[in-house]
């Protein structure tokens, strides 16, 4: 019997459950500082674009949303959002606990990146926290560089880009 291997595939509307429980699940475990609440956040991407993932990523030309399978088990996602015809953003990136340094993260971000050559992007951006240090070290592996941190109350988001190859 052929062993499961992780598998990189567009999202489909079937997925939405697991994809917004993945979300959830991922933030709701870092570990923020004392009197920081993360449940408004959780809850405002839940009814904002991760409501609507078809209409916010995959109808909109130059966007995408995938997700990493491992068997018929969701363990990772990621999204690419358009800004405007140079530039996208990096969003939603999620990997499941059990499924951390298992290159899951990196398989889905060569899989954006790649998206982004094929549409012709100049630049990738992408925000996260300085509570998730796992995800700075590998947008840093894989080139990124910070260019602006903004305060949210409690929180620091690290801004970071990277200029990609011409195709």
């Amino acid at each position: 019997m052929a062993k499961p291997t992780i598998r990189i595939r567009q999202y489909k509307s079937s997925d939405h459950t697991d994809v917004c429980k993945l979300f959830t699940d991922g933030l709701s475990r870092l570990i923020y500082p004392e009197g920081f609440d993360i449940q408004p956040y959780i809850s405002e991407s839940l009814s904002d674009d991760l409501s609507k993932i078809e209409s916010t990523y995959i109808m909109d030309t130059g966007s995408n949303f995938w997700v990493a399978e491992f068997d018929t088990e969701i363990i990772g996602m990621t999204a690419i959002k358009k800004i405007n015809d140079s530039t996208a953003e990096l969003r939603r990136m999620s990997v499941s606990e059990s499924s951390r340094r298992s290159h899951v993260a990196s398989s889905l971000l060569e899989t954006a990146e790649t998206f982004c050559n094929n549409n012709t992007y100049n630049t990738l951006r992408l925000t996260t926290t300085t509570v998730q240090v796992p995800a700075i070290n590998l947008y840093q592996k894989f080139g990124f560089k910070e260019y602006d941190r903004t305060t949210h109350g409690l929180i620091t988001a690290i801004h970071f880009s990277k200029h990609l190859p011409e195709p």
